[in-house]
């Protein structure tokens, strides 16, 4: 069961949530009927923003997920399975066998 501060949080997120979703939808949708000469307009942001702003939060989203990837597989270190190649199948035949692989030593990566 979630604390009482845990609520808190979550209901001042979801309040957060709300407001922007409310502020956003009224100036995309409903401010271009409105006329330019209305006082309303004053407390909107140029309709170019209503594009750039998502935009420039959904490229640094990507961009927290991205370095937290890295940064985990990082952490995990070469024996993570992530860093595994398949060496044979369960009939023995390996394609990676004809490939000559360069060590780490060859490739300055000792360090992994």
């Amino acid at each position: 069961m979630a604390t009482g501060t845990d609520q808190v949080v979550g209901l001042g997120l979801v309040a957060v949530s709300l407001i922007i979703f409310t502020y956003y939808t009224a100036w995309v949708i409903l401010l271009p009927f409105i006329d330019s000469q209305h006082v309303i307009h004053k407390y909107f942001l140029p309709r170019a923003y209503a594009v750039a702003i998502p935009l420039a939060a959904g490229l640094l989203l990507l961009l927290f997920v991205g370095v937290f990837i890295i940064y985990g597989l990082k952490d995990a270190g070469p024996s993570h399975p992530a860093f595994r190649l398949p060496v044979t199948f369960s009939s023995g035949f390996s394609p990676l066998a004809s490939v000559s692989l360069l060590s780490h030593a060859d490739v300055g990566l000792s360090r992994f």
